[in-house]
């Protein structure tokens, strides 16, 4: 029955990205294998072609896209963005997002230990993309909208969110199955765990907090082996970038993302030295650039702002959310342990920690969510379950109440 219902929920999966293709639901930029995509798109093939010339170059993005696109170009020659959407799609709307789904609801079992919850996990995200597309509808530019995020969330475009996220969910997955085990070969699990995150890292560095929270899991719990498993992983998983680094800024530590921040052995660096810098070494082999952090608590606040929308009453029926969450989250602590707690609740949170204490999530706050509400989704499911229960609590309570005493 297990089984078959998971086999059922991917055959759903995979009908709904037929569908999206055949324009059900229709969105107005969607075209064959084209769905609305950022302006990255062009940036991450000129990337490939000059990986493909033997020429890269520098970039402020990972390498991970590039890199998959200049081995499609040697495989069938294309060269634009658009040679590479009828490969990109299928592997990420249907090979990627397909696998998700088994992935999630194994994730959810293993986590909550109950397969009722893991079903209900699965299927919320089967469901994820129609909900989205749901929800928008109610904004007053939802056609807009709709034809920007529903791609996004259903997996069926060409960006790096697809890998990244599937990358992360992966490692989670292998982590919790690992630590379930406790077996003599969990180090293996513990290793793959770690290749997916640094893997994942070279797409989107934005998965890298979802990895800390699964090593600072492992720490917490004392499996030290563990968790040295899952960075040395990482360090394995992330060699494409340490490689790609190494050739075009020259130094493998000076990665994108980081590059304006943190510096890595920088040419010139006495010319580099102004306002805010700090050369730490005797040889200039390191800099730091105090007022380059992409993370700044005014951009917190400004996150703040929009997700309260500087309502008042916006914000205490958040905060009073808030905390029901931390109240799961401490019986998800009782009742399933530390680890399983602080990787349900701690990988969503520390996702979306990142985005709002910078700059993008200000900008774009539902693409910055996403993640974080996708990895996020066994741990709604036990908050629902929670409110289920305490609900029942106080209907019995009620019930108990007017009963007439007896004589």
């Amino acid at each position: 029955m297990w089984q078959s219902s998971l086999l059922a929920l991917v055959l759903v999966r995979l009908a709904m990205s037929v569908l999206l293709l055949f324009d059900i639901p229709k969105l107005p930029s969607h075209e064959g294998w084209y769905f609305r995509h950022g302006g990255d798109a062009t940036l991450y093939a000129e990337l490939a072609g000059g990986i493909v010339s033997g020429h890269p170059k520098p970039t402020t993005v990972g390498a991970g896209l590039p890199l998959l696109m200049a081995g499609l170009s040697r495989m069938t020659g294309g060269e634009t963005y658009y040679d590479f959407l009828p490969w990109l799609v299928p592997m990420n709307g249907f090979l990627l997002a397909g696998l998700s789904v088994w992935i999630v609801a194994q994730t959810a079992f293993y986590l909550t230990g109950s397969r009722h919850q893991a079903l209900l996990a699965a299927v919320l995200w089967v469901i994820s993309g129609y909900v989205l597309w749901l929800g928008l509808g109610l904004h007053p530019d939802a056609e807009n909208l709709r034809d920007a995020y529903l791609p996004r969330q259903m997996w069926t475009n060409g960006l790096t969110d697809p890998p990244s996220l599937f990358l992360a969910m992966l490692g989670i997955a292998l982590a919790v199955w690992a630590y379930s085990r406790q077996s003599k070969y969990a180090w293996v699990g513990y290793a793959l765990s770690g290749v997916c995150f640094g893997l994942g890292c070279v797409f989107r560095i934005h998965v890298l907090p979802i990895a800390a929270v699964v090593v600072a899991a492992l720490f917490w719990t004392r499996q030290w082996r563990a968790a040295l498993w899952v960075i040395a992983g990482m360090l394995i998983g992330f060699a494409p970038q340490f490689w790609h680094n190494t050739v075009t800024n020259r130094h493998p530590l000076n990665t994108p993302y980081l590059d304006g921040w943190i510096y890595f052995n920088p040419d010139n660096i006495a010319g580099r030295i102004r306002d805010g810098w700090r050369i730490i070494g005797p040889n200039h082999e390191f800099a730091f650039r105090l007022n380059g952090a992409p993370f700044s608590p005014w951009f917190l606040r400004d996150s703040i702002v929009v997700v309260t929308r500087g309502n008042w009453a916006v914000a205490v029926a958040e905060f009073a959310i808030a905390a029901f969450v931390l109240y799961a989250f401490v019986r998800c602590w009782q009742q399933r342990g530390s680890f399983a707690a602080l990787v349900m609740f701690g990988a969503p949170a520390a996702s979306l920690a990142l985005h709002v204490s910078t700059f993008v999530f200000v900008g774009d706050p539902i693409r910055f969510s996403l993640p974080a509400i996708s990895v996020g989704i066994p741990a709604i499911v036990w908050v629902a379950d929670t409110a289920s229960a305490v609900t029942q609590t106080l209907v019995g309570k009620l019930r108990l109440r007017r009963v007439p005493a007896e004589s």
